[in-house]
């Protein structure tokens, strides 16, 4: 009985060291590339999001972080924009995504995120 009750406070012990700390990639002014408003329709109705892409200086420093963090989360923050992606979902170019309600929200974030772009 001791042994096993040892050998779960051990399991947990373990469990509660392996994890991470969050990794977060900030986007500053200047690092957004392209800015556009994407629609989707599915049944009959609208989806929106905006779709966003860094410079390529800032493309390359996020592959760099995402290749040393592969199992990671990966959050990027943008402004008031927070995507989260494991860190082996970063290949290619990056597109990032900012999902809205109504076309008058994507309007919002796609002001906001244009503003970072200047």
């Amino acid at each position: 009985m001791k042994t096993t009750i040892a050998y779960l406070v051990l399991v947990v012990l373990f469990a509660g060291c392996s994890k991470h700390a969050p990794v977060t990639f900030t986007v500053l002014h200047g690092d957004i590339a392209v800015v556009e408003i994407t629609t989707n329709s599915f049944k009959g109705r609208d989806y929106y999001s905006v779709d966003f892409k860094l410079t390529d200086q800032k493309d390359s420093q996020l592959h760099t972080l995402a290749k040393h963090h592969p199992n990671d989360e990966i959050t990027v923050v943008a402004g008031n924009i927070v995507s989260t992606r494991p860190g082996f979902a970063f290949q290619g170019p990056t597109t990032l995504q900012a999902p809205c309600r109504t076309h008058d929200d994507a309007i919002a974030v796609e002001r906001d995120l244009k503003k970072l772009s200047q």
